[in-house]
């Protein structure tokens, strides 16, 4: 939200677009069914969708439970961790519509653009918290993969740390706002700052993930080939998609708050639920490649077992 008046697109057309949006992003949201009208039903989206099918991942395998020792508690805590930001910043959202649009006596817009009010002031602490634990698993996952080398992220640590106090100080400055002052002047230095981090870091750290993905499958390029083709080759892939959602989105964000758009409200809860759809999807994809390689691996025995054998399989 911004204390300027964007004329094209109002404090309240952006609270109306930015809960559509991040319904759909989280999920629950009502799909109109026009053979039955007015029914409807509701449709889970694709937050929740990508929170299950992670779960499962991380949780089960061959029809049952993981044992405990076998289970990655450090995915398994930041998943649960990234769902409850997710769902407060959901549930903050319709609360803030509805004090907006149902219980505030005046102007809708006047009350979205009060940047000072207890809701905006947590959706801004939980947007922070957000980003903090998405920045927080990516070094994490780069430091795993450079074989928890810790000057490998040094740096990304660095800027991480400096990203949290700007982040830190954006929620101070909004919840001690001087109303003698324009509020703009007041959040872009610490907001800016962070943005420009959060970016620096995601950029950084997917670099060096890529990379180290590049230096193995050059390493071992001929035993991939022979077995799994293109198994690294889809991995940095999905990597670099991922980073690149992250990154655009937080520049939209960037680009909108500068102009003074309405819009960047919007944005910024929909940055809260993509965090939480890039981490699941990663997990998830990682899945349905063990997954084909798996199904690869068993037509390829398929093929080289004896003629005798395979008919006697099929007789069965």
């Amino acid at each position: 939200m911004s204390s300027s008046e964007d004329t094209g697109f109002s404090a309240a057309e952006a609270q109306v677009v930015g809960m559509f949006m991040e319904n759909v992003l989280y999920g629950m949201f009502p799909v109109m069914n026009v053979i039955s009208f007015p029914r409807s039903c509701i449709v889970p989206g694709i937050f929740l969708i990508s929170f299950l099918l992670c779960m499962k991942t991380l949780v089960w395998h061959d029809g049952y439970f993981k044992r405990a020792h076998l289970l990655n508690w450090p995915m398994i805590l930041a998943t649960i961790t990234l769902l409850v930001f997710a769902t407060l910043n959901a549930s903050l959202s319709v609360r803030l519509n509805l004090e907006g649009f149902i219980y505030y006596g005046g102007d809708p817009s006047d009350w979205f653009n009060n940047m000072g009010n207890p809701i905006a002031i947590i959706k801004r602490v939980d947007y922070v918290g957000q980003t903090f634990m998405g920045d927080c698993i990516l070094i994490y996952r780069c430091w795993v993969i450079h074989g928890r080398k810790v000057v490998v992220i040094f740096f990304p640590t660095l800027f991480l740390i400096a990203e949290t106090v700007c982040g830190v100080m954006t929620v101070y400055t909004q919840a001690h706002l001087d109303p003698a002052e324009d509020i703009d002047s007041q959040l872009t230095p610490y907001l800016m700052s962070m943005l420009s981090l959060t970016l620096s870091t995601n950029v950084l750290t997917t670099s060096m993930i890529v990379y180290r993905l590049h230096e193995i499958h050059s390493a071992v390029a001929d035993a991939i080939l022979d077995r799994h083709p293109g198994t690294l080759v889809r991995v940095k892939v999905m990597m670099i998609e991922s980073g690149l959602l992250y990154t655009m989105t937080t520049l939209i964000f960037f680009g909108m708050y500068v102009s003074s758009s309405n819009a960047s409200s919007l944005m910024q809860d929909t940055i809260v639920q993509i965090i939480g759809i890039t981490f699941n999807l990663i997990i998830v994809s990682a899945l349905v490649m063990q997954l084909q390689r798996r199904e690869a691996l068993l037509v390829s025995l398929w093929d080289r077992a004896p003629l005798h054998s395979r008919q006697y399989q099929s007789s069965r």
